[in-house]
């Protein structure tokens, strides 16, 4: 997904039945609304509006000025998720919640929302002179992980989750240095894996719509493939094999670099080091395996 599908824009009157069937549909699904201010405890817009009166009450000395805003898609002006900023870290926040929350409609998932929403709110950070912000995740929440790690999250530590915030029990805690958000550690796992044939290392920081990452490939592609909408870019840097694109096969090693055009069948062989380049990044709708790598 591009930049600037979405906005991030205050809470107000014209998105009021927007915001009350965002709640519906989560109680619906008995979900917390993360980043949503306590917005499944109120029963009317106007009363959850009122958050500088409604929040200190509700959390006495814990609590801590934050800024709400809701995610606007902007073709059509409809709300696809809620995202809260808190200013500072109570011993809650720091151990537990971060200084970052939020949450996507059920039926908006899986098309980028939540990293475009974290990329915004962090631009909103840097305007407030935030040094670095924590957030974090439950362990078992893979779509969050990759969410804070294409933002440029660097895990500290996982914690017991004493709580009750999450399902597998253990808080991941990750910090965003904003003032170094040009430079990203190499990952430390990977963030894709396909049983015994290769791994993959996302090194992009996920604020243009291209893929950029390492693969670290042990015996080839599991499957022929081709994409319907994205250019795939190859460039060897340790390590050989044989590709077969379009039905021709070429050995290839290091230093060579492969271009892959859309709707063009291929897959890899061997044991190899790349770099590899999705542009536009990697959706999979429009990623096709068409049969078993039989070289």
């Amino acid at each position: 997904m591009s930049e600037n599908i979405l906005e991030l824009v205050i809470p107000r009157k014209e998105y009021e039945n927007q915001v009350m069937e965002y709640r519906k549909k989560f109680l619906d699904n008995n979900e917390h609304i993360s980043g949503g201010g306590l917005l499944e405890e109120c029963t009317s817009f106007d009363e959850w509006l009122y958050f500088d009166e409604r929040l200190p009450k509700k959390y006495g000395e814990s609590y801590v000025p934050s800024e709400i805003y809701l995610a606007i898609r902007k073709s059509d002006n409809k709300l696809v998720g809620i995202i809260d900023i808190r200013l500072r870290l109570s011993d809650f926040l720091y151990n537990y919640g971060g200084n970052i929350g939020y949450s996507v409609l059920p039926e908006e998932r899986k098309k980028g929302y939540a990293k475009e929403m974290l990329r915004l709110a962090l631009n909103r950070c840097n305007e407030l002179n935030l040094e670095k912000v924590l957030i974090s995740c439950d362990k078992k929440n893979e779509a969050s992980r990759k969410t804070i790690i294409a933002n440029g999250g660097i895990m500290e530590n996982e914690v017991s989750d004493d709580v009750g915030i999450g399902d597998s029990g253990i808080i991941q805690r990750y910090w965003i240095n904003l003032k170094n958000q040009y430079i990203k550690k190499f990952p430390s796992k990977p963030d894709f894996e396909f049983k015994s044939f290769f791994r993959g290392y996302s090194l992009g920081s996920g604020k243009v719509n291209i893929n950029i990452d390492f693969i670290d490939m042990e015996l080839g592609h599991q499957f022929y493939q081709k994409e319907t909408k994205s250019i795939h870019f190859y460039f060897i840097i340790e390590g050989s094999g044989i590709a077969c694109i379009n039905g021709n096969k070429y050995e290839i090693e290091k230093g060579d670099t492969i271009e892959i055009p859309i709707n063009t069948e291929f897959a890899f062989k061997g044991k190899m080091k790349m770099i590899e380049i999705m542009d536009p990044a990697y959706d999979p709708s429009t990623h096709i395996d068409t049969k078993i790598n039989d070289l």
